[in-house]
């Protein structure tokens, strides 16, 4: 009988030490599998330049929310086109807020993701569908977005 205790109480200390290598492991292979995404170069002058020059339409779309805006004036469009920091960003654990279409003569030019959260202000260009470029949003983007977000009585996604 004192056999029978002493073997069942070994076994369960050999199987809760198991436990505790099987979680170390597991633990060691999420770390291992958490998504690395790739830090893009900031979008080239060249083609900024050439937006700045050519784009007379801009359409941003929200994800996850019941409205779009629209920019077809010159100085709007110099504003949109401002809020581009010339640094990629740091950050990309973040989720989309929408995306917006540059065009030109009512062709998409280019494309980007838009991310507007706490500390994830970015926007990751796209080329033939695949992110290709990032920069970080300035000063002049944060208070653009507020904005926009103000009109469409979206408070809470505000960023102060």
């Amino acid at each position: 009988m004192r056999l029978s205790i002493f073997l069942l109480l070994i076994s369960m200390i050999w199987i809760s030490c198991g436990n505790e290598a099987s979680k170390d492991k597991a633990k060691n292979e999420v770390q291992k599998t958490v998504k690395t995404v790739p830090s893009y170069p900031p979008l080239p002058k060249e083609i900024h330049s050439k937006l700045i020059d050519s784009v007379d339409y801009i359409d941003f779309v929200f994800y996850h929310t019941d409205f779009s805006t629209s920019i077809d004036n010159r100085a709007g469009i110099k504003t949109v086109l401002s809020t581009f920091h010339p640094v990629s960003p740091n950050n990309s654990s973040c989720n989309a807020m929408g995306r917006v279409f540059f065009q030109i003569d009512g062709e998409n030019a280019l494309e980007a993701d838009f991310y507007y959260q706490k500390g994830c202000l970015q926007y990751i260009f796209l080329v033939k569908g695949k992110p290709t470029y990032a920069n970080e949003m300035n000063e002049t983007a944060k208070l653009y977005f507020n904005s926009i977000l103000q009109q469409a009585r979206k408070p809470e996604l505000i960023i102060k």
